[in-house]
């Protein structure tokens, strides 16, 4: 908090009067006491001058002044005083504002975490044996790949922001792998966190027989993996259309270019690790991208697709994770019954019915 501009101004004016009218009185009285020498240097006594004895009381006239500056001075203390403590509760406000940030984005982060660790498991598993996929990984990281369905206008705005800083933060995350040494240990696996929140590892303790699967030597000599998340964002719903034609669509067109970006760096990444038989590219998934439809669910589709041909932990998720999100991914589901188990096209709306009954 700051003092008004005229009560800054008043107290300047009545310091300046109070501190001029204190001077003035003191050259007067000056002055009088110098008249008052000379007049007795001129009277002489004797043979020698009298002494010199001041009859002008000048203290009674200064110390009425120099009592109004003193009053001035202490008002303008106490002004301040009271600004300073204003002040020290709008910082407080601000401290308050401030870890309250800080709580809310450790909240957002442990829940994305928490996805992140059950993607990579889930994906880890599918390709446990696969020496490519490990080398991958440990080369160019984990690609975890996240699907928003918010739209960025309203409540979900917020929510789409939390989502994109917990996302972008899991990029400080790595994982290892050891052998569990627990014979009478009865799950798929323990973990071991350590580190900071700007340099997390997270410890995969697996059983001998899933340890002694793991098809990379540097993987099982505890090489860490880094994680390359990406967000990719596309409001499907009216909402979308309305905060489009409104011009605030531009938080998802900011969170799919970078996304975009991300992306391309680590297909490039890909496509060095392997035969050229086996290169990927994003000449179909940019020009998808390039129309800016308004709902371009044709886009996340795409998405998709080559997300599973990087072999990338895939992650979908809307308000409040079901009806966008089932319908997603029972789409997605149909759509890898097509392409990866030879699903014929007749039967792909009869099954993607069934799996949304």
């Amino acid at each position: 908090m700051h003092l008004p501009s005229r009560t800054k101004m008043d107290s300047q004016e009545s310091i300046c009067s109070s501190f001029s009218l204190l001077v003035e009185a003191v050259e007067v009285a000056s002055q009088r006491v110098v008249d008052q020498q000379h007049e007795a240097v001129k009277a002489e006594v004797g043979y020698g001058f009298a002494t010199f004895k001041p009859t002008y009381a000048w203290s009674e006239e200064l110390i009425p002044i120099a009592q109004r500056l003193h009053q001035t001075i202490s008002s303008l203390i106490e002004l301040a005083k009271i600004s300073l403590s204003f002040y020290i509760m709008e910082l407080d406000s601000h401290v308050q504002g401030f870890k309250s940030l800080k709580t809310r984005r450790d909240m957002v982060f442990s829940q994305a975490l928490t996805a992140l660790v059950t993607s990579f498991y889930v994906t880890l598993s599918h390709h446990l044996t696969d020496p490519y996929f490990l080398q991958q990984v440990r080369e160019i990281g984990f690609l975890a790949q996240f699907e928003s369905l918010l739209t960025s206008v309203g409540d979900e705005c917020g929510m789409l922001e939390d989502m994109c800083i917990a996302v972008q933060e899991l990029s400080t995350v790595k994982f290892q792998f050891a052998e569990m040494w627990q014979s009478n240990f009865d799950g798929p696996f323990d973990f071991q966190l350590s580190g900071t929140r700007d340099s997390l590892r997270i410890r995969f303790l697996l059983p001998r027989s899933c340890f002694a699967a793991l098809m990379d030597k540097h993987v099982q000599q505890g090489e860490a993996i880094r994680v390359v998340p990406i967000l990719f964002t596309q409001g499907v719903n009216e909402m979308q259309t309305l905060a489009n034609f409104k011009s605030q669509g531009h938080l998802q067109e900011e969170i799919n270019l970078s996304a975009m970006k991300s992306l391309e760096e680590y297909v490039e990444g890909y496509n060095k690790m392997v035969p050229k038989n086996r290169q990927l590219g994003m000449g179909q998934l940019t020009h998808i991208y390039s129309q800016h439809k308004s709902r371009n669910v044709e886009f996340i589709m795409a998405v998709r697709q080559l997300g599973r041909k990087l072999k990338a932990g895939r992650l979908t998720c809307c308000k409040s994770g079901k009806d966008r999100t089932g319908m997603s991914v029972t789409l997605e589901e149909c759509g890898m019954l097509r392409n990866e188990y030879q699903l014929e096209e007749a039967a792909f709306m009869n099954a993607l019915n069934t799996l949304r009954s």
